[in-house]
């Protein structure tokens, strides 16, 4: 996976950051990126089962936090934690309620508190 990030890094030409999500490590589930040629890994405990939605969480989260101003890997690093309590939510419905997509409730109502935040200058 480094040699593909790095590929990547090198290759294409505005110099974009490549983050590849849905990386099992260990017992967790993450997403991978590069920082000064090594493979940086921000994760969380999986939880089994299929989740409607995550990618779609997950880039919205992160593009949003990189709207605010936080750093790439403090942007993925919140992503990744926004995305695990929605699945951790969410793994707590019966299954045939999953298919509806990701309980939300909690994970946005910790993105409005750190968006309120930003607002006045708290973070």
């Amino acid at each position: 996976m480094l040699a593909a990030l790095t590929t990547l890094d090198e290759t294409l030409t505005n110099h974009p950051r490549v983050v590849v999500t849905g990386v099992r490590r260990d017992a967790g589930m993450g997403s991978c990126f590069t920082r000064n040629g090594r493979l940086v890994w921000n994760g969380s405990p999986f939880v089994t089962g299929h989740f409607y939605g995550t990618g779609d969480l997950f880039s919205a989260l992160m593009t949003g936090y990189l709207v605010f101003g936080m750093t790439f890997e403090s942007a993925v690093q919140r992503a990744v934690s926004g995305t695990y309590e929605a699945v951790s939510q969410t793994a707590q419905l019966a299954s045939n309620r999953r298919k509806y997509g990701l309980n939300l409730t909690k994970t946005l109502n910790a993105v409005t508190k750190f968006t309120l935040g930003q607002k006045r200058g708290e973070f």
